[in-house]
């Protein structure tokens, strides 16, 4: 009865945005069952006690991560994303940010529910992306079918039906806020599920107040995002730029002081991911760094750190595991075949 109260008085409070007091009157109702009386203090013994249960879980494979379909990264994650998780990718621009962001939530749009907010491309240019994805075309034969050999509809129509069987929605929405956001997670929650929400990229998202300092803004983001995460269960991904000076180093690799505009960003992620592929940085390097990407693991609160080598195909935006040993640059040798998703991937 008063949470009603207060959202009846939300409704006359017309000095306010709209779009705020909406998101007011959701996490009052939010709120209600996480107000539910309890004893927020547990003793030592109690907890851990109830923690057997879970490990016992654990053991019996009741409760598992989620694999992102890349199985190295698997590894340094104990097992793939977990609900309550912020996880940060970054990197330079055309370095593959939402290439690889695509690359996981597709695989896992087949066993979970994937939201991907897309302020930076629309509707139309992530379909070219998927359809180059799922159909293994090359993404300049989708933008001009006419060119050349021209498409290959046959695989087009395959990765339309792989699209089938997946949970994968997108919404194109620019310059949202963090309230926004957690609306739209909220009502997708509720209607048709969601466990993975990705945001691409935070650096295109608003802060609540205009006026305030960008640093501020996007630590009221990263902190919206992970309590986002924590209050829906869901694991979120978000794609964030880095600084230039990153690419004045001899091997360009980023740092978690690279991540731009706020410190804030690295203290509120649970893992953060950083992509480099070294022959963009270098076009002039040898044919054996073509397909070559490396992933540094540079936080992750649960695990360890350390790098990992992907395969990039670039003519089709997406990425696999790397087979092999990563190339020298002093010992040039022929890049390997893709290895490929782990064993349950299945698009």
């Amino acid at each position: 009865m008063r949470v009603a109260d207060e959202i009846s008085g939300l409704a006359f409070e017309k000095n306010r945005d709209i779009d705020d007091r909406i998101e007011a009157a959701q996490a009052r109702l939010a709120k209600l069952v996480q107000d539910a009386p309890r004893d927020e203090w547990i003793e030592a013994h109690e907890g851990m006690l109830a923690h057997t249960q879970v490990l016992e879980d654990r053991a019996a494979g009741k409760i598992r991560s989620w694999a992102t379909g890349l199985a190295d990264l698997d590894e340094f994650l104990e097992g793939g994303l977990r609900p309550g998780g912020l996880y940060i990718i970054g990197a330079r621009p055309a370095q593959g940010k939402t290439a690889l962001a695509m690359t996981i939530g597709l695989h896992m749009a087949q066993d979970y529910g994937v939201g991907f907010l897309s302020m930076e491309m629309p509707h139309r240019e992530l379909r070219d992306r998927m359809t180059a994805m799922l159909g293994r075309v090359s993404l300049s034969s989708v933008m001009r079918p006419n060119r050349g050999d021209g498409l290959a509809w046959d695989r087009v129509m395959d990765g339309v039906d792989r699209a089938k069987n997946l949970n994968f929605r997108v919404s194109d929405q620019g310059g949202l806020n963090i309230n926004q956001v957690r609306a739209k997670a909220r009502a997708l929650k509720r209607t048709r599920g969601l466990d993975v929400l990705v945001v691409d990229y935070i650096g295109l998202m608003s802060g609540l107040d205009a006026k305030a300092p960008r640093a501020y803004q996007l630590e009221e983001i990263s902190r919206g995002l992970k309590s986002l995460a924590k209050e829906l269960e869901i694991a979120v991904i978000c794609l964030a730029q880095v600084n230039r000076k990153v690419e004045e180093r001899v091997d360009a690799t980023p740092a978690l002081s690279d991540l731009r505009d706020s410190g804030a960003i690295e203290q509120d992620a649970d893992v953060v991911l950083f992509v480099h592929r070294p022959i963009q940085a270098k076009p002039e390097m040898s044919p054996e760094w073509k397909h070559y990407a490396k992933l540094s693991v540079a936080k992750n609160r649960q695990g360890r750190c350390g790098r990992i080598s992907l395969f990039y195909q670039g003519d089709q935006t997406r990425f696999d595991g790397w087979g092999g040993d990563a190339p020298q640059a002093t010992l040039p040798q022929k890049a390997p075949a893709p290895r490929g998703f782990s064993a349950d991937a299945r698009f």
